[in-house]
């Protein structure tokens, strides 16, 4: 039962009328009201001169009428309804922050900024596989118009083992950390496209015709395949991290290999990956090396500046770097996004207005910096000339950072390796 805002009953046979008032404000009168039965007693207020009697020790604090009541309070009710509604005020704060923060990452990017003229790395040539089908050798398809096609990717494993994915003759050419050959073996795919490795496994992706990811030891046996679903879109890349595949598809989606069947029965039906706490991963940005799961997107338009969006394995942000190049460096497109053991990110991106050098036109220019703001900027430009043939993207990173280009030459297909120059200071 609600009672009125007033002397307790016990203090005077003279109770003071309540005036009409809304529900909320009966509602916090019946709450006051409760507490007020531990007061001890006072004489009611004068409604008409709204002053109360000076106790002995001297006047106390006249109050006017609040709006919930038109007679008057005592100066600890008054109190009390005026902390409630600044608690009320600020919880309210408190909510809309809270709200507000979660609808958004990190407030603050890690901006790298690049140098004018990064040096030309001219790479160091650490092996040249000849052309043609044998022992050794990778096949090139020459048609009659027309670029030919060479071997199509390249992978890089974290202990240095080197795997080619020669798609004209649909096999696996796989090399030693020193650019020997070691073993090759065939592929049971018509178009084979895809290539990611890891210390254990090699993976193959044909997402065109027999639309299959197949799954290798480095000797070559077969242990296990997997169907693609071609509506999860355009295949743009492919990756083996901490023990298990990812596809990325439009550039905006990883897949952990457990879902590259599309269905959620067909996923079910697949066998985990190697590492389990990876099943059922779908992420937006792309796994990238080191020592803890971290994912990447990046994003960028012309005239802007490049923005790598880091992530968790469930999308969570972690931050973002920003990349500031010089202004006489117009870039046309980005070409790759990587990142090797130490946790570091390492963006690729050709040159609309490439500029010749002594070893070539230097068309691309690459990029490596730590996502924390911690730490030095390296950045290279490559010479990036088609050669006689297609070799798919223009380079390939290895966990330790180094960058692996290949290059049809006459004599068959050469890879270069580039190493970051000593960084400059942030």
């Amino acid at each position: 039962m609600n009672q009125p805002i007033g002397p307790h009953p016990s203090a005077s046979t003279h109770s003071v009328r309540p005036s009409p008032a809304t529900a909320a404000g009966r509602n916090l009168r019946a709450a006051l009201a409760d507490a007020e039965r531990a007061i001890p007693p006072t004489a009611p207020t004068d409604a008409a001169t709204q002053s109360a009697p000076e106790p002995r020790g001297g006047p106390i604090l006249t109050l006017r009428p609040t709006l919930l009541n038109g007679r008057g309070r005592r100066w600890w009710t008054e109190v009390l309804l005026i902390a409630g509604l600044a608690a009320a005020c600020l919880a309210m704060v408190g909510i809309v922050a809270k709200a507000a923060a979660a609808g958004r990452g990190p407030s603050d990017s890690t901006v790298i900024r690049i140098p004018a003229a990064p040096p030309v790395s001219r790479g160091i040539p650490l092996v040249t596989l000849p052309w043609g089908e044998g022992p050794g050798q990778v096949g090139i398809s020459r048609p009659g118009e027309g670029l030919a096609r060479a071997p199509e990717a390249l992978a890089v494993a974290p202990d240095g083992r080197i795997a080619v994915l020669d798609s004209v003759n649909r096999r696996v050419v796989t090399l030693t950390p020193g650019g020997e050959v070691q073993t090759a073996f065939a592929l049971p795919l018509r178009t084979p496209r895809f290539l990611a490795v890891d210390d254990e496994a090699i993976h193959v992706l044909d997402s065109d015709e027999d639309r299959q990811l197949l799954t290798f030891d480095w000797d070559g046996g077969a242990r296990s395949s997997r169907s693609f679903n071609p509506e999860e879109g355009t295949v743009t890349g492919l990756f083996s991290r901490h023990g298990c595949a990812f596809v990325e598809t439009e550039h905006s989606r990883v897949v952990s290999e457990d879902r590259v069947a599309g269905t959620a029965e067909a996923a079910a039906d697949a066998a985990g990956p190697r590492n389990n706490s990876f099943a059922g991963v779908e992420s937006p940005g792309r796994p990238i090396a080191g020592r803890s799961p971290v994912f990447a997107q990046a994003r960028f338009a012309r005239g802007e500046r490049p923005h790598v969006r880091i992530s968790d394995a469930t999308g969570s942000p972690e931050g973002t770097v920003e990349v500031e190049f010089a202004p006489d460096a117009d870039l046309e497109h980005l070409v790759s996004l990587d990142g090797d053991r130490s946790g570091e990110v390492i963006l690729g991106a050709r040159l609309a207005r490439p500029r010749p050098t002594e070893d070539g036109v230097a068309a691309l220019v690459v990029v490596r910096a730590s996502t924390d703001g911690v730490g030095p900027v390296d950045a290279l430009r490559l010479c990036d000339d088609s050669g006689i043939a297609e070799t798919g993207q223009p380079y390939f990173v290895g966990p330790d950072g180094r960058i692996y280009q290949p290059k049809a030459t006459p004599a068959g297909y050469m890879i270069l390796v580039h190493t970051f120059p000593e960084g400059a200071a942030r």
